[in-house]
């Protein structure tokens, strides 16, 4: 009887060695594995501060870009009120400046 006390008392202590080994493997891998994720955390955050600076360098970029084409496109414009400098009436005022402004002509050619 107290041989088979003495196998039980042996493997129990066998087991809690492989216990106790595995356990510290377990925090081994589990310090190893904060160490990799904090890693990779931060070159993603390299990635993301990079590629935000290409953004607003594009944004930049394009800004400027379209600052110069209106730029551009203001002095074709007033290049072209420059060349044009005829008065232009719509529609609706064309008739009534003409029979204002001849009406009186109108009038004294007829003898009025």
């Amino acid at each position: 009887m107290f041989a088979a006390l003495q196998v039980l008392l042996d493997e129990q202590q066998a087991l809690q060695m492989a216990y106790s080994s595995l356990e510290l493997k377990m925090r081994e891998l589990q310090n190893e594995n904060v160490e990799l994720v904090t890693r990779w955390m931060a070159l993603k955050a390299k990635d993301a501060d990079r590629m935000n600076a290409e953004n607003d360098e594009f944004l930049r970029l394009k800004q400027e870009r379209e600052r110069l084409e209106l730029i551009r496109a203001a002095a074709e414009a007033s290049a072209e009120v420059r060349i044009d400098s005829r008065p232009r009436y719509d529609a609706h005022s064309t008739p009534v400046l003409l029979s204002c402004a001849w009406f009186p002509c109108i009038l004294e050619s007829h003898g009025i």
